[in-house]
C-alpha cells in the first residue's frame, strides 16, 4: 500500500512503459495528452488509464492507416524509367533498366528519381522516349518467352490427347501410358535425339486420371461433329444391331452411313442400354429420343437395316 499519496510500484512501471511506447513510434510524450498525467500515472485521476488506452489506440490506428495507403502508377513515372508491375490497381513498380521492382508505399516521385541517379547516374538526363524504348524491348522480350513456353506446353497437351486416342483406339487400360509408354519413349528419345529433346517428352501427361480425361474430351468433341455432319448432310442410312454385355444386359448399336468430302462414312451413332425390354417400340423410342435432342431430321434417313431381326425395322415404317 502507498504510503504519502506515493505511487505505488507498479505505476512506475507502467508510466515508463507508456513513455517508452510514444518515443519508439516517434511521437511526443503520450502523458502530455493525458489530463491530469506529469509523466506518471495520476493516482487522483481513475479514468487515466483508459485515457491513456484510448489516445494509444488512436495513434496506432493512425499508423496503420498511413502505412497502408495504396498508391497509383502515373505515366510520368516511366521518366524515371519505371513500369507498372503486378495488378492493375495499386501495382509495383519496375525498373527497366535493371528489373529491380519497388514496393507500392514506395512509388513516389523522389524515390524513383533517386533510384535512377543511384543505380543509373548516367542516364538520368535520358528523355522518356529513352525508356520508351526500353519498356518495348522489355514487353516483347517477355511475350517471345511466353509464346515459346506456351507452344511447348501445346505441343506436350496435343501428344498427351494424341496418346489417349490411340489407347482407347486400341482398347488398352490407361495405365499403360505411365507405365509403359512414357518410359519407353523417354529412353528412345534420350538415345536418338538427346538429353533436352528426353525433357519435352517427359512434360507430355499420360497419368491415369489424364488419360480418362483425354479419352471423355474426344468422346464429346467426336459426338458433336458426328451431330453437326448429320445435320449438314442430304441423307443418311441407319444399321441397327443388338448384343448383350457381360451380365446380359441387352445393348442397343445404331451406326449410320453418310456422303462426307466425297465419300461414304460410317460411324457409331448411338450405343445405349434397353433397360425395359427389347421390343421394335421401345428400340423406335430410344433412337426417337437420341433423334429428337440433338434435332436430328428423320425425313434424311432414307434407310434402315438390321442383322435380319424385323421386329427391329417394323416400327420404322409404321
Amino acid at each position: 500500500m502507498a504510503q504519502n499519496g506515493a505511487p505505488h510500484k507498479w505505476q512506475k512501471y507502467f508510466g515508463f512503459f507508456i513513455r517508452f511506447r510514444a518515443a519508439s513510434s516517434g511521437t511526443e510524450n503520450i502523458s502530455e495528452n493525458v489530463p491530469g498525467s506529469s509523466g506518471l500515472l495520476n493516482t487522483q485521476d481513475p479514468s487515466a488509464g483508459q485515457n491513456i488506452q484510448h489516445t494509444i489506440t488512436k495513434r496506432v490506428a493512425t499508423q496503420e492507416k498511413t502505412s497502408s495507403k495504396k498508391r497509383r502508377y502515373d505515366e510520368s513515372y516511366l521518366s524515371f524509367g519505371f513500369v507498372p508491375v503486378g495488378m492493375t490497381e495499386n501495382s509495383d513498380g519496375q525498373c527497366v533498366i535493371c528489373n529491380k521492382i519497388i514496393s507500392n508505399s514506395s512509388l513516389v516521385p523522389a524515390k524513383l528519381k533517386r533510384h535512377l541517379d543511384t543505380n543509373h547516374p548516367e542516364l538520368k538526363d535520358k528523355s522518356v522516349s529513352f525508356f520508351e524504348r526500353h519498356k518495348e524491348v522489355r514487353r516483347t522480350g517477355a511475350a517471345d518467352i511466353q509464346k515459346l513456353v506456351k507452344t511447348d506446353n501445346e505441343n506436350a497437351t496435343e501428344a498427351s490427347f494424341l496418346l489417349s486416342y490411340k489407347i482407347a483406339r486400341a482398347g488398352k487400360p490407361h495405365t499403360i501410358a505411365e507405365d509403359l509408354i512414357k518410359p519407353c519413349m523417354t529412353e528412345i528419345v534420350t538415345c536418338v535425339l538427346g538429353e533436352e529433346a528426353a525433357k519435352k517428352v517427359s512434360a507430355v501427361q499420360c497419368s491415369n486420371n489424364v488419360i480418362s480425361d483425354r479419352i471423355h474430351k474426344i468422346s464429346d468433341h467426336i459426338q458433336d461433329e458426328l451431330i453437326s455432319r448429320l445435320k449438314t448432310s442430304e441423307m443418311f442410312a441407319m444399321q441397327l444391331d443388338e448384343s448383350t454385355d457381360v451380365v446380359g444386359l441387352s445393348i442397343l448399336l445404331v451406326f449410320v452411313r453418310y456422303p462426307f468430302g466425297g465419300s461414304i462414312e460410317e460411324d457409331l451413332f448411338l450405343c445405349t442400354p434397353l433397360e425395359t425390354n427389347t421390343t421394335e417400340e421401345e428400340i423406335f423410342k430410344v433412337i426417337d429420343s437420341y433423334m429428337t435432342k440433338y434435332h436430328i431430321d428423320w425425313n434424311k434417313c432414307i434407310d434402315v437395316c438390321s442383322d435380319g431381326a424385323a421386329a427391329m425395322v417394323f416400327f420404322f415404317f409404321l
